[in-house]
């Protein structure tokens, strides 16, 4: 992932987060915690993410297990 120097993440991710939480409360929706780390992953890299280098850094992450080539959140 390519760094920006003095940028902070944090604030992207929170930012994107926040707008994520309002939008789909705002539907009746639920932003699972799965999801949020998606956006989350995307948010960090301030590149095109393609969806099977989500799936790796998912796999990757404790409470994470693989099924079928996928990765799966435990609920």
């Amino acid at each position: 992932m390519s760094e920006v120097r003095g940028h902070d993440h944090a604030t992207c991710r929170a930012a994107a987060l926040a707008a994520a939480t309002r939008l789909t409360e705002s539907r009746g929706l639920k932003l699972t915690p799965t999801r949020a780390r998606v956006l989350e992953i995307v948010a960090e890299s301030h590149k095109p993410v393609g969806a099977y280098d989500i799936l790796q850094r998912l796999a990757g992450e404790p409470g994470r297990i693989e099924r079928g080539g996928e990765g799966i959140a435990r609920a």
